[in-house]
C-alpha cells in the first residue's frame, strides 16, 4: 500500500471535542518506518504491549510522561494512551463549555490476547475523505449517527482493509464530497470487525444494531440524506 503523508494536527479522540484554535501544522506520518495501517512499526495484530511502549519512548515528538496503560472495561484487555506535541488548544466541549489542553496530538492504541487490535488518532487531521479513498479503495459503509451534543457524526467505513474514518457536523443534509476533511482516523483488526461490530466498538453502534449495518452501503459522494433513509 503506497505511503500517505498526512498533514495532521490531533486532539483529543472523542468526536465530543472540536479544535477552534488551531496551531501549526506537522505530519506524524512523513517519518514512519512503515505504511498506513501501520504506524510508526506499530502493526496491528503484531506488536505486542512492551514492544508498543517501547516504540512510543522512542518516538520524538510523543510526551514521554502521559504514556498511560489504562485498564479495559469492555471488549480489549487494556489500551495506551498518550497526547503528543507541545502548545496551547482550546477545545468546544459537546454539550457546551471549553477546555484547554497543553498539547497538540493524542492517541490511543487497544491490545487484545497481548497484541495491537486497534489505532485511534483523533481531531483536525488535515486529511480528506478522498486522500483516504486514494489510500485504501472504494469504501463499504456511511453511517450517519447523532452525538450526545446533537451533532452529527459521520463513520465511513472499509471493514476488508481494517479502517474506519469520520467526522462531525451540524447539518442533518450536509454535502460528503471528496474534500470533506475527517477527525478521526482508526485502524483495527479486519478478523475483529463482526465482534467489534456486535460489542459496539465503534461510534455509531449506539444508534445503529449490528443486522442493519448492510443498509448503508456506500452510495457515493453527496447528501447526507442518502444516508439516513435505509429502508
Amino acid at each position: 500500500m503506497k505511503k500517505v503523508f498526512l498533514t495532521i494536527l490531533l486532539a483529543l479522540t472523542s468526536c465530543s471535542l472540536v479544535s477552534t484554535h488551531q496551531p501549526a501544522s506537522y505530519s506524524i506520518f512523513a517519518n514512519s518506518s512503515c505504511d498506513l495501517p501501520c504506524w510508526y512499526g506499530i502493526a496491528i495484530g503484531k506488536t505486542t504491549k512492551q514492544e508498543l511502549l517501547g516504540i512510543l519512548q522512542g518516538i520524538s515528538f510523543v510526551n514521554q510522561d502521559s504514556i498511560t496503560v489504562i485498564e479495559s472495561t469492555s471488549f480489549f484487555d487494556e489500551w495506551v494512551y498518550f497526547s503528543m506535541g507541545k502548545g496551547p488548544k482550546i477545545l468546544e466541549v459537546e454539550g457546551g463549555g471549553t477546555v484547554q489542553q497543553d498539547y497538540l496530538w493524542a492517541g490511543e492504541v487497544y491490545l487484545l490476547n497481548g497484541k495491537v487490535s486497534q489505532i485511534i488518532l483523533g481531531g483536525d487531521l488535515g486529511l480528506t475523505i478522498q486522500q483516504v479513498v486514494d489510500a485504501f479503495g472504494t469504501p463499504s459503509y456511511a453511517i450517519p449517527s447523532f452525538t450526545p451534543g446533537g451533532h452529527v457524526w459521520v463513520s465511513i467505513l472499509f471493514p476488508a482493509k481494517g479502517v474506519d474514518i469520520g467526522y462531525r457536523v451540524d447539518d442533518v443534509d450536509a454535502e460528503i464530497t471528496p474534500d470533506t476533511k475527517i477527525s478521526r482516523l482508526k485502524l483495527f483488526d479486519i478478523s475483529l470487525f463482526d465482534e467489534m461490530i456486535q460489542n459496539q466498538m465503534f461510534m455509531f453502534s449506539s444508534m445503529v444494531v449490528p443486522d442493519e449495518i448492510i443498509n448503508f452501503g456506500w452510495k457515493g459522494y453527496g447528501s447526507l440524506s442518502l444516508y439516513w433513509s435505509v429502508k
